[in-house]
């Protein structure tokens, strides 16, 4: 666990700042300020909800709580917004927020992923915590992407001129950082040497005894919280968020 641990915050920072976060500016930019509005249906909410929703969730459940900052969320405000707030407003927002998450997911020691919260109506721990914020922050950011292709096509995330796919949507240095390559994680973040290699899901494989089918061992970053949290079970005996919260109906 004490390995594992650094590098369960360190993959966790690196997915919502790297991956996650410029593939929504990259959605964004596609949209005019009227089309961030747009809803298919009354039931449905628009690309400017979700990256509103986004930013509520992850100031209430990271920077809040586990940074203990005040909470003044009001989400249901998230989902009935109707625009007009500028797309740059909209970024910047979702930009400052993930920054200062990033701050506090930085500050979070591994003794600490053990202890428990009451998040949202929810018993979870501090990992069970950081397991769904993240989890989340991918659920919405595929939304975007749907959304995204639906107005207008392929968003050419990556360019496969030469037959080999290179990313393209990591183009912008987000959350105040020079850019780094996919799939690497932060060299400020003081994670175990294995965890600082680009393919260091073979040492979890390897230490854990997990096994992934060979299809998805191409793509690691789409299954790192599920191996963290497998270990975290495995060595402290926790249910997953999943069990925990089963009877708690919706949350984000």
């Amino acid at each position: 666990m004490t390995a594992v641990a650094p590098a369960f915050i360190a993959q966790s920072r690196r997915l919502l700042s790297e991956p996650y976060l410029p593939r929504i500016e990259r959605c964004l930019e596609r949209f005019s300020e009227d089309e961030i509005w747009g809803r298919a249906n009354p039931a449905c909410n628009s690309v400017g909800n979700l990256v509103l929703h986004l930013a509520g969730n992850v100031r209430q459940w990271v920077i809040s709580d586990l940074g203990m900052a005040v909470d003044r969320r009001q989400r249901p405000q998230e989902v009935d917004a109707r625009g007009p707030i500028p797309r740059a407003e909209l970024l910047n927002g979702l930009q400052r927020t993930v920054a200062e998450a990033d701050v506090v997911l930085a500050s979070i020691s591994p003794p600490r992923l053990p202890e428990r919260r009451q998040i949202q109506g929810c018993d979870v721990t501090v990992l069970e915590a950081i397991d769904h914020v993240v989890e989340h922050f991918s659920r919405h950011t595929g939304r975007s992407l749907l959304l995204t292709k639906m107005w207008h096509g392929d968003v050419a995330f990556y360019d496969v001129s030469d037959g080999r796919p290179r990313p393209r949507w990591h183009r912008q240095a987000s959350v105040g950082s020079q850019e780094r390559p996919c799939g690497k994680p932060r060299q400020d973040i003081r994670a175990p040497v294995w965890a600082q290699r680009h393919c260091f899901f073979d040492d979890i494989v390897n230490r854990w005894g997990f096994t992934f089918s060979p299809g998805r061992r191409e793509r690691p970053s789409s299954i790192v919280v599920v191996s963290f949290q497998r270990t975290a079970r495995v060595v402290r005996g926790m249910p997953t968020f999943k069990e925990r919260t089963r009877a708690t109906g919706q949350i984000g």
